[in-house]
């Protein structure tokens, strides 16, 4: 089995190449059907991030999900950057006040991985523009391209993402978040990275993280064998950010 080096990190060609067709990539209406009496909650500042991780994220798609809604932000304050949804009942479209988890296995105690990917791009923020910066450039050499900007921010709900790739944490706690994690938000850049660092070593606030790649094949066929010819990637080693890195394989369109 060959093996190729992408961000520092060994990808194997059953992991970086090969892999089975897929769809095209989704777009931004591919889930569900937009919400009508909803539209106004549209790039608008969304309240129940700020309650619960001070954090302002702006909705960004509102789509029909079984009896409710689901509603779909992005966060990019101070330079934490991530996507989520946040199913609801129809009913809560309209309600009003607080809506602070009280940490009891609900939605939003069960996002705080979600938005600690956020955390992780800020702590790596040059490495990880780098990198999606390396990608973009080799996209015509290895036939591949990625997610569409609006893509990402209409139907993507895992964290941190570009076109390229996205990053996944761990979770934990969402009381050990509010007391680690949130007194870091406004940090100096140095702090912030030295503090997660120091987080991320500790038993109770340790973070499991990893970077997987969303990487389409741009040939007019699929071919397994020019597929595994043409995307074992070398990154140069200062695009190491020592975070295991694992990816989805190239796909047909």
């Amino acid at each position: 089995m060959r093996e190729g080096v992408i961000g520092g990190e060994k990808v194997s060609d059953g992991v970086l190449i090969g892999g089975k067709k897929r769809k095209k990539t989704p777009s931004p209406k591919c889930r569900g059907k937009e919400e009508p009496h909803a539209r106004g909650w549209l790039g608008s500042n969304f309240t129940v991030f700020k309650d619960n991780f001070s954090l302002n994220v702006k909705a960004t798609n509102v789509v029909g999900s079984g009896d409710g809604v689901e509603v779909y932000v992005h966060c990019d304050d101070h330079d934490i950057v991530f996507n989520a949804s946040i199913p609801f009942d129809k009913e809560a479209i309209h309600e009003e006040g607080s809506m602070r988890s009280n940490d009891n296995g609900d939605t939003m105690s069960d996002m705080v991985g979600t938005v600690l990917s956020g955390f992780e791009y800020r702590a790596n923020k040059e490495k990880m523009d780098n990198l999606e910066k390396y990608l973009k450039d080799k996209e015509d050499k290895y036939h591949y391209t990625g997610f569409t900007d609006e893509a990402i921010t209409k139907t993507q709900n895992i964290g941190y993402q570009n076109n390229y790739f996205y990053i996944t944490t761990s979770s934990t706690k969402l009381r050990d978040y509010r007391k680690h994690f949130e007194p870091l938000i406004k940090e100096s850049n140095d702090d912030f990275r030295k503090h997660m660092k120091q987080l991320k070593s500790k038993k109770d606030t340790y973070l499991n993280t990893e970077i997987t790649t969303t990487l389409f094949s741009t040939l007019d066929e699929y071919d397994e064998k020019i597929i595994r010819k043409n995307s074992i990637l070398k990154a140069p080693d200062d695009l190491c950010v020592h975070i295991p890195f694992t990816s989805l394989g190239l796909s047909h369109l």
